[in-house]
C-alpha cells in the first residue's frame, strides 16, 4: 500500500504535511487550441525565442537580460512588495486589461491584511495603509474611462505614464513598494526592491515566457526547454516569478458564482512569496500555505483556490506534487479536484464548522477508548469508508504518521482547513482577548519569520504564550494545539 509518509513534517510553525502551493490542472492547452508537447523540444523554444524578440524589436541573436527583455514589452504595474508585469500585447484585450488590474487590486488588499498582523508602531502603519488605499483606488477606476484605455495601446513602459496618473501617487507607490519589500513592518532590514511577478494571459504566451527564459539565462535551458513544460503553470526566470492567469488547459480559473478566483490564486501566490521571501526560505511551507490562506479569507472573504489541499482529478491516478525547489525549475499539478466537503464554504467560517463535524464524528468514532477532543473522522475517496486519527497533528509532535492511499484526499483537506482554522484561533482567541490574542499573534509572526532554524522557531512559541509549547506528542493540558481543540469542541 502506497503511503503518504509525514517523516518529512517540518519540525516547528505549522509542520504539517507541506503541500504545493502551485496548482493548476495539469493538461495543456490554449485559448487557439492545444499545445502541442510535441512542439516544445529546445530547438522548437529556440525559435518561438528568436519570433518572440523579433515581435518585439530586439535582436534575436545578442545576449539578453531580464531588464532589457521587460522594458521592451511589457507593463509594469506596482502593487506593494511586488511588481506586477503584462505584455503590452496582451493588454490591448479589455477583458485583460480589467484582470490585470482587478489582481493587482486584490494583492494590494491582501498586502492591506498583511499589514495589520505587523508588529509596527499604528502611527508608521496608518500612512501605509493610506497609500494602499489610494493605489486601490486608482486600480478600481470605472470599466471603459480613458485612463483604463491608455492601458491598451500596445506600449511597452511604466502603467503609471500610461495611465496619465499623478505624481504623488507614483511616488507613494515606490514608496510603499520599498518599505514593503524590505520587511519594515516585521522590523526586517532587506534589499529595498519589489519582487517581480511576470502574468501570462493565455498558454501560447506562457510557451514564449519559457523560450525566453531560456535565452535570458541559457544555464536553464536544460531544466524549462523541456516537452512536459508547456503544461506547467508556473516557474521562475532568474529570480522573477511567472504565473499563468488561466488554467492549463486555456481555461479561466474563475467561475460563474465564484468571479475573483484569479484574483485569490495569484494573491495567494504573491503573499506566499513574500513570506518566503522575509524569512529567507527559513518558514515552512505549511505555515506559509496557511498565512497565505488566512491572508486572502480576511481579504476577499473567502478562498477557494486550488494551490493545497487534495489537487487530484477524481477521474485519474496522477498524483504529481510540486514543491519549489531551485530558482529554474517549473510546476504542474492534476486537474481541478471535485468538490469536497471540506470547500462548502470555501473557508468563510475559517473551516470551523467542517472540523467541528469532523471532530464530533471522530469523538463518537472513539467513545470505547474513551473520546475526547484530539480525534477526527476522515473519509476514501469513495466517501463511504472512514478512518479516525488522533492528534497531535502541528509541531515535531506531529512527525511519523502513515496515511492509507484511499484516504490522502481528505487528509490534505483536512491539514488545509487544519492550519488555518488554528492560525484564526491563535489571531483572535488564544490570548485573554481579542486584542491581546492580535498582539501575540503579530510578534510570533515577526519571531518565526526572524528564526533562522526549526529549532528555534519551535522554541519561539513559548516566549509568546506564557511558556505553552506549540504542541506536545500527548497533547498536554495547556499546549497550544489542545487549547485550540477544546475551544473547537465548544464550537455550534
Amino acid at each position: 500500500m502506497h503511503a503518504i509518509n509525514l517523516c518529512c513534517s517540518l519540525l516547528c510553525g505549522l509542520a504539517l504535511v507541506s503541500s504545493p502551493l502551485h496548482a493548476v490542472p495539469a493538461r495543456g492547452g490554449g485559448p487557439s487550441g492545444p499545445v502541442s508537447s510535441s512542439s516544445c523540444k529546445p530547438e522548437d523554444y529556440a525559435a518561438r525565442a528568436q519570433r518572440a524578440l523579433e515581435r518585439i524589436g530586439l535582436p534575436p541573436d545578442e545576449a539578453l537580460g531580464l531588464e532589457t527583455l521587460l522594458a521592451a514589452g511589457w507593463v509594469r504595474l506596482p502593487a506593494g512588495g511586488v511588481d506586477l508585469y503584462l505584455s503590452a500585447r496582451s493588454l490591448q484585450d479589455e477583458d485583460t486589461r480589467e484582470l490585470f488590474l482587478s489582481v493587482a487590486e486584490g494583492v494590494l488588499a491582501a498586502q492591506d491584511v498583511l499589514l495589520g498582523w505587523c508588529p509596527m508602531d499604528p502611527k508608521l502603519a496608518k500612512p501605509l495603509h493610506k497609500q494602499i488605499a489610494a493605489l486601490r483606488g486608482a486600480y478600481k477606476k470605472p470599466k471603459g474611462t480613458p485612463l483604463r484605455r491608455a492601458l491598451g495601446q500596445g506600449k511597452p513602459g511604466e502603467a503609471f505614464e500610461l495611465l496619465g496618473l499623478k505624481d504623488s501617487l507614483w511616488e507613494d507607490a515606490n514608496s510603499l513598494g520599498e518599505v514593503l519589500s524590505q520587511g519594515l513592518p516585521l522590523g526586517l532590514e532587506l534589499e529595498p526592491k519589489p519582487l517581480v511577478v511576470i502574468l501570462v494571459p493565455d498558454r501560447e504566451e506562457f510557451v514564449d515566457m519559457l523560450a525566453l527564459a531560456g535565452r535570458v539565462d541559457p544555464t536553464a535551458q536544460p531544466y524549462i526547454w523541456l516537452d512536459e513544460a508547456a503544461s506547467w503553470s508556473h516557474f521562475f526566470i532568474q529570480e522573477a516569478r511567472v504565473y499563468s492567469l488561466v488554467h492549463v488547459d486555456g481555461t479561466s480559473m474563475d467561475k460563474e458564482d465564484r468571479p475573483n478566483l484569479t484574483r485569490q490564486q495569484i494573491s495567494q501566490l504573491v503573499l506566499s512569496s513574500l513570506f518566503e521571501h522575509w524569512s529567507d526560505g527559513h518558514l515552512p511551507m505549511a505555515l506559509i500555505a496557511g498565512l497565505a490562506l488566512e491572508v486572502i479569507v480576511e481579504a476577499e472573504g473567502e478562498c477557494d483556490t486550488r494551490l493545497d489541499g487534495d489537487l487530484r482529478g477524481r477521474a485519474t491516478e496522477a498524483w504529481e506534487m510540486f514543491v519549489p525547489g531551485g530558482l529554474s525549475e517549473g510546476g504542474i499539478l492534476p486537474a481541478m479536484p471535485a468538490f469536497t466537503r471540506w470547500r462548502e464554504f470555501a473557508g468563510r467560517d475559517h473551516f470551523v464548522v467542517t472540523l467541528r463535524i469532523a471532530q464530533s464524528d471522530g469523538a463518537d468514532d472513539m467513545k470505547r477508548q474513551g473520546g475526547g477532543d484530539q480525534h477526527f473522522r476522515l473519509y476514501a475517496d469513495d466517501e463511504v469508508h472512514s478512518m479516525t486519527l488522533s492528534g497531535p497533528f502541528l509541531g515535531s509532535a506531529a512527525v511519523g504518521r502513515d496515511i492509507p492511499d484511499r484516504f490522502r484526499g481528505d487528509w490534505l483537506e483536512f491539514l488545509r482547513a487544519y492550519r488555518s482554522g488554528f492560525l484564526y484561533w491563535l489571531r483572535t482567541e488564544a490570548g485573554s482577548s481579542k486584542r491581546k490574542s492580535g498582539e501575540q499573534f503579530r510578534h510570533l509572526l515577526e519571531g518565526l519569520i526572524r528564526a533562522s532554524s526549526p529549532e528555534v522557531q519551535e522554541a519561539v512559541w513559548p516566549t509568546i504564550y506564557g511558556g505553552a509549547a506549540l504542541s506536545t506528542r500527548d497533547l498536554e493540558r495547556g499546549c497550544l494545539e489542545q487549547r485550540f481543540l477544546s475551544w473547537l469542541r465548544r464550537q455550534r
